[in-house]
């Protein structure tokens, strides 16, 4: 882990951050900005605070992350990032993404790479294929999943405890 992990300590705002952050959210929400499930300032500040225990802004947090069914989900550009961010010399190699099939091939540092796949044939056992995303964006789809059970698999430290993305815990994102 890089040092870029907060402190327990920074994990909290101070009295005044935490002001700030009630204004800004309830400013936020106004905007109609945010996702539709974040239609209250606490809900605002919630996924703000989870993404500074993510080392994320808030801006940031508001598009990335998701809670569903009680459950902070991330989107895997986010988990990407994270890794990237949280694990210096990950390697995240693409070595097929089509709409059939996406396969990652995965190293840590001072570890031997490992593949992770997903294909349209287990979006269709796990009835996916019936979602518009999935109809339309196949691919990105399969990269998704792909990257999410990489994550899980091989930096489940650098997503610290995100390990799902949205769709996997039933969201239409």
């Amino acid at each position: 882990m890089s040092k870029s992990i907060q402190t327990t300590q920074s994990l909290f705002p101070s009295e005044s951050e935490w002001a700030q952050l009630q204004q800004q959210a309830a400013i936020v929400v106004k905007t109609g900005f945010l996702p539709r499930a974040v239609d209250t300032a606490e809900k605002a500040i919630t996924i703000a605070l989870k993404g500074r225990e993510l080392g994320i802004p808030p801006m940031q947090a508001y598009s990335h992350i998701h809670i569903i069914q009680g459950k902070p989900t991330i989107s895997a550009e986010l988990m990407l990032s994270l890794i990237y961010k949280n694990c210096p010399g990950a390697v995240v190699n693409y070595i097929e993404n089509t709409d059939k099939k996406c396969v990652i091939e995965a190293t840590r540092p001072a570890h031997k790479a490992t593949k992770f796949s997903y294909s349209i044939e287990e979006a269709k056992l796990a009835g996916l294929l019936s979602k518009d995303s999935w109809k339309n964006y196949p691919a990105a789809m399969l990269r998704a999943r792909a990257v999410s059970i990489m994550a899980r698999a091989q930096f489940p430290d650098a997503v610290m405890g995100c390990s799902y993305i949205p769709e996997e815990l039933g969201a239409d994102v």
